[in-house]
């Protein structure tokens, strides 16, 4: 019989890691001195590294995908069914491909996935068997999502990768791993393409962001224990608070208000029946057993972290970016309205609007989302952010 351990393993928040903070700082300085796009590789080398030692909080389940080199285009396109998502790039190079496993409604797979959208990385998304992992098999130290497995011509370093080149001829692209979602963006944050396309999406929309202002700053820490930070707090705008926001307060509270009863929890496994991947039998063992699963190991959650009522923590948490929201706009101009902007102040979402609207982007499509919306008399402004949101990610 499956102990409801076996997705709370799944489902528990990931330690913030001292290491991720240290390499955010590396970049950060790097983004100070004006570093041009030649030299980012170097920047973000040692991020992804450490960050690909953190272990993600949700694991998921298979499906079987073939994998892809992909080619140049000359557009973004984006083909999906019920099992993988394809994305395609007009600037990536011609032998880079990439394999993303997920859990569909795991926060941390979701955020990534905003990631990889809204920079229109290239990716194919292999959803997971949470029963038996079966497209994790290849990975022998290793079994969580999310977790990403790219084919890339620009090599990595030992120190930005969890796995060094498996490639069988040195004429091939290597290929490398990276475990969980802030390894996953770290690591791909090294690459100069993707950060030139990132600013090439910038300028061709007129905006003022910046690569500083998109990754974000890094509180001081001391000497001794740098997982502290000391002096000043973060900024309320920037985007590395945003990015603790979504992975300590909010993910945290969003599988006990997915699956607060056993009917719930069931109701939210339903997408199992949209993946033919799956066989008649594997659906339906996922969603009986997984859903049980899932509905203990939320029950757990809930009294680790002392969560009475999950529907009014939730409301609580969420008024956070509300109040932000509501003070940019207020604070942008007396005559304009927040239509246009985001957590990051602008007019142009940051690393932490994709972290918040990749989590909350996960649980659509099941009633705790539609709830969201009334949850408070301001939630129309968390509303209004998300569906912009939407039109820069999904578009």
């Amino acid at each position: 019989m499956l102990h409801s351990s076996f997705l709370l393993r799944r489902c528990a928040l990931p330690q913030v890691s001292a290491t991720p903070t240290a390499a955010f700082v590396a970049l950060r300085q790097r983004i100070q001195c004006g570093a041009s796009s030649s030299s980012w590789r170097g920047i973000v080398a040692g991020a992804a590294a450490a960050a690909s030692k953190s272990v993600p909080n949700h694991e998921g389940g298979v499906t079987v995908a073939q994998r892809r080199l992909f080619s140049s285009t000359t557009a973004t396109t984006t083909t999906t069914n019920a099992s993988t998502t394809t994305q395609t790039s007009a600037m990536a190079p011609p032998l880079f491909s990439m394999e993303f496993y997920q859990y569909a409604i795991c926060p941390f797979c979701n955020k990534t996935k905003a990631f990889l959208k809204y920079a229109k990385i290239p990716y194919t998304a292999i959803e997971v068997n949470p029963l038996t992992k079966a497209e994790l098999r290849w990975s022998k130290d290793y079994r969580k999502v999310p977790m990403a497995r790219a084919t890339t011509p620009v090599a990595a370093s030992s120190s930005s990768s969890s796995l060094s080149s498996s490639s069988s001829s040195s004429q091939e692209a290597p290929t490398v791993v990276w475990k969980g979602s802030d390894a996953i963006v770290q690591g791909l944050l090294e690459q100069d393409w993707v950060l030139e396309q990132l600013q090439h999406q910038w300028k061709a929309g007129n905006s003022p962001m910046t690569l500083s202002d998109f990754v974000g700053r890094v509180a001081a820490t001391t000497n001794d224990d740098d997982t502290k930070p000391k002096g000043k707090a973060l900024a309320p705008k920037d985007a590395q608070e945003w990015v603790r926001y979504a992975n300590e307060e909010l993910a945290v509270l969003l599988y006990p208000n997915l699956c607060p009863t056993l009917g719930r929890a069931y109701q939210a496994f339903a997408y199992v029946h949209t993946i033919p991947t799956f066989s008649f039998w594997q659906q339906w063992s996922i969603r009986t057993v997984g859903s049980l699963a899932m509905y203990l190991a939320a029950s757990r959650v809930k009294r680790k972290h002392k969560i009475d009522n999950e529907r009014q923590a939730l409301t609580l948490v969420l008024e956070k970016p509300i109040q932000q929201l509501s003070s940019s706009s207020s604070s942008f101009s007396s005559s304009s309205s927040n239509s246009g902007l985001f957590l990051s102040g602008l007019e142009e979402p940051h690393l932490g609007d994709l972290a918040v609207y990749g989590a909350l982007r996960g649980i659509q499509g099941t009633p705790v989302h539609d709830e969201i919306w009334s949850s408070s008399k301001d939630s129309r402004v968390l509303k209004d952010w998300y569906e912009r949101m939407q039109a820069k990610v999904e578009s």
